[in-house]
Formats: C-alpha cells, sequence, structure tokens
C-alpha cells in the first residue's frame, strides 16, 4: 500500500517547486513584466530592482532545492521543513500586510492564499509524522 504521507509530501514539493521555479524565474529575469502583470509599477530604481531580483534568486533556490527533494530521500525533512517556513512566512506577510495598508489586487490575495495553504500542509505533514516515518 502507499504511504498516503509521502505521496502528499512529493506533490507539496512538486507543486511548491514548479511554482517558485515559475515565480522566482520571473522576478529575477522578467522583472518589470511580471510586477505589471499583478498591477505593480516598479519605475526605474536600480535599487529596488536589485532588490526584488535578489529576493526572486532565493526563490529559485528553495524551487530548486524543493524539487531536489522529489529524487533525494535525505532532503526531504528539511525540505519539508523549509516548504512550511518559507511558504507560511510569504503568507503571513500578505495577511499582515493586508490588515496593516489593505487588501492587495486578486492575483497578490491569490498568492496568499495559495502560500498559505502549502505552508499549512507541509506543517500538517510535519506534524503529523513527528519522526519522518515515511522516509
Amino acid at each position: 500500500m502507499r504511504d498516503p504521507a509521502l505521496f502528499l509530501t512529493r506533490a507539496i514539493f512538486l507543486l511548491a517547486g514548479l511554482i517558485s521555479l515559475a515565480i522566482g524565474f520571473s522576478i529575477t529575469f522578467l522583472t518589470q513584466g511580471f510586477y505589471r502583470s499583478t498591477g505593480i509599477d516598479l519605475g526605474g530604481d536600480v535599487n529596488l530592482f536589485s532588490e526584488i531580483r535578489a529576493s526572486g534568486a532565493v526563490l529559485l533556490v528553495v524551487a530548486l532545492f524543493l524539487l531536489g527533494a522529489l529524487f533525494k530521500a535525505d532532503w526531504r525533512p528539511t525540505a519539508l521543513i523549509v516548504a512550511a517556513v518559507y511558504f507560511s512566512a510569504y503568507g503571513l506577510a500578505r495577511l499582515y500586510s493586508a490588515f496593516a495598508t489593505g487588501w492587495a489586487g486578486p492575483e497578490i490575495t491569490t498568492a496568499m492564499v495559495a502560500e498559505l495553504a502549502i505552508g499549512a500542509l507541509a506543517l500538517g505533514v510535519i506534524l503529523h509524522n513527528r519522526r519522518y516515518r515515511h522516509w
């Protein structure tokens, strides 16, 4: 019988990894167009572009690590923690921002919901399998 926790863990890595890869690539290499598609005008501040691209590159690295964990069993416990922390932090920061400065547009709200869902799923797998027995 297949282990449902392992199946869910791999699904989290695949989903979170592919989403992170696409968004991280877009933020890093297609910065202006990506943000324009969400209704954000970045202007021409080179310092702002540097900051944004740096966070995009971090997202790319996280994506590659999560996707790598699909194939490297010894990476899975750490990758699951990374997914839980990283996506929860993004989602919670967006939620804080909504209360602190107002709700963002539908693209950003959708991102927040997806981030909170992925973070919660990863945390749920961690809490349900404290000893990572399915690896």
